[in-house]
């Protein structure tokens, strides 16, 4: 069973570029669970159909900020969207549009995100 653990880290790491913890805590607590949550979350996340992994990184950066998200999770969605192509710019707009649907304590959240990740006057 620790191999089979190994192999989905391994598996995340390559799909995600890193392991968030709540994929270790779910893949060291029930595994199988993990395995059918990573079936649904690949069909509609890291496989790209219809949308580009840039394009559904910045949605996620969207949803997340406006959800008021941990701000560790939506600097890990701040990086992907940079590994995956997207500018600060559309980054920073993507934040700025979760403003509307949520409001100013969601965008203050979200921008310190950013501001975490892509440092001022870079």
């Amino acid at each position: 069973m620790e191999e089979e653990k190994l192999r989905m880290l391994r598996e995340i790491v390559e799909k995600r570029g890193s392991v968030p913890n709540f994929h270790r805590a779910l893949i060291e607590g029930d595994p199988e669970f993990y395995g059918v949550y990573e079936k649904m979350a690949s069909c509609v996340y890291t496989e790209e159909r219809h949308l580009s992994r840039k394009v559904k990184e910045l949605l996620f950066i969207g949803v997340l900020v406006a959800m008021r998200a941990s701000r560790e999770h939506i600097k890990l969605h701040i990086k992907a969207a940079l590994d995956h192509g997207a500018s600060k710019e559309e980054i920073l707009e993507a934040i700025e549009l979760a403003f509307l649907p949520s409001g100013v304590v969601s965008l203050m959240d979200g921008l310190e995100a950013y501001r975490e990740v892509i440092p001022e006057g870079s």
